[in-house]
């Protein structure tokens, strides 16, 4: 019995640190279940992770004692009984003898190991308590943030539509946060946390995030917090997997190590993330990222469409935008302006099979009136997001609705603006 509870204890702890994507998906996270009781993290990043991770290492300190105290509701009383029954009933004897010392010292043991996590768990209460002192000024997060209460500079934000965010978000001019406030520099992070337009990656049990002035790291018991404009990035390690959950032609991972140039006193982390989301995070950042030799990244199959996609339009005519209409950001990222009009420039064709289009009339391309308010790449793959999944070879020669207006239209009909 005791054997078969061990077994289960550390599959339990085993989904307790990684758990599997099915219990992502239900909520089943140990994350999930302590956020319930704490600040959510969108109103206030560093506060929720100050607590969570708190809230954690009081959690993973309880287990051993949870797995000795178990162990001794099925199986100790067990063996206190074996120790009385050879005590009392009978006869002395080298081989009783022997199996009352053997019983009795693991008797023992486990009481002193019970004492041992029991010890263990009340020290690291006493540590969160004194993290907790000042406003949990003596956090591992809060002191990592006060290295930068002195040199830290929030950018302009100057966004429409960051205004139902926060009111304070807006028009923020470049100014100096002042020594020993920390709790500001917590401020603006959560405020940059907040706003839409920010990189984030989801690799095992951590989460990568980049705003706007920030690189943020969040473990299971720790968060690392760098300046964007502080760090230097090495790509060191890239490693092939032929079977992942992340697509089913495999997966490339990299691993990045974050190195800080001027604070030396921040620890350098390492940040893991597939190939697919490379690209994503070279736009985000805006610096580059220097690349270990002999390391090729692999792009993923909507990466290469998108280059396939874009040489193809560049062939195709222009489209000379009206004065009148003024152009916004795309709607698919809402970072880069508006690049595409759909206007119908192929000559329609009968299809020749029932494979080439789900019915007769999507095959028709049809004049699209909506105004420019896609970027090249989301209009690429909203393109390969419409086509059939298992015949990639196919794409370019597919049909895709407007993402607005429903109106049916091919590659020709994708034109950059004049």
């Amino acid at each position: 019995m005791l054997i078969f509870y061990t077994i289960f204890f550390l599959i339990f702890c085993y989904i307790v640190i990684f758990p599997p994507k099915e219990f992502i998906s239900a909520g089943l996270t140990l994350d999930n279940i302590v956020s319930s009781f704490i600040i959510e993290e969108r109103e206030n990043f560093i506060n929720h992770h100050i607590k969570r991770t708190s809230i954690n290492l009081i959690i993973f300190s309880l287990l051993p004692s949870i797995f000795i105290y178990g162990c001794k509701v099925l199986h100790w009383q067990e063996v206190e009984n074996e120790i009385m029954t050879i005590d009392n009933f009978k006869k002395w004897n080298n081989k009783t003898y022997n199996e009352f010392n053997g019983l009795q010292f693991l008797l023992n043991f486990f009481f002193y190991f019970l004492g041992f996590t029991t010890f263990i768990f009340f020290l690291t209460c006493i540590i969160i308590k004194y993290y907790s002192l000042e406003n949990w000024k003596n956090h591992p997060i809060a002191q990592n943030l006060t290295l930068y209460t002195s040199t830290v500079e929030i950018s302009e934000i100057n966004n429409e539509s960051h205004e139902n965010i926060n009111k304070e978000t807006n028009n923020l001019e470049n100014f100096s946060i002042k020594k020993d406030s920390w709790v500001r520099v917590a401020e603006s992070v959560s405020k940059e946390f907040q706003l839409i337009d920010k990189f984030s990656s989801n690799f095992g049990n951590s989460k990568f995030y980049l705003t706007n002035s920030w690189m943020i790291k969040v473990g299971i018991f720790n968060v690392n917090i760098v300046q964007k404009n502080d760090v230097e990035l090495n790509l060191a390690v890239a490693k092939d997997h032929t079977l992942s959950h992340i697509s089913d032609f495999g997966a490339q991972i990299l691993e990045i190590k974050v190195n800080p140039i001027h604070k030396t006193n921040i620890q350098p982390f390492n940040i893991r993330l597939s190939s697919f989301d490379y690209n994503s995070l070279k736009e985000s950042l805006k610096r580059p990222i220097i690349i270990t030799e002999n390391i090729v990244i692999k792009q993923s199959l909507s990466d290469r469409f998108v280059e396939t996609f874009i040489d193809v339009i560049n062939g195709n005519p222009k489209y000379t935008l009206p004065p009148i209409i003024t152009l916004e950001n795309c709607l698919g990222c809402l970072i880069k302006p508006s690049q595409v009009k759909l206007y119908k420039n192929c000559i329609d064709t009968s299809p020749e099979t029932p494979n080439d289009a789900e019915n007769s009339e999507r095959t028709h391309c049809k004049m699209c009136y909506c105004r420019p308010m896609w970027c090249i790449s989301c209009m690429a793959k909203w393109f390969a997001s419409r086509q059939n999944q298992k015949t990639p070879e196919n794409w370019l020669s597919g049909y895709s609705p407007c993402p607005l207006c429903r109106s049916t239209f091919c590659i020709l009909d994708v034109c950059l603006l004049r």
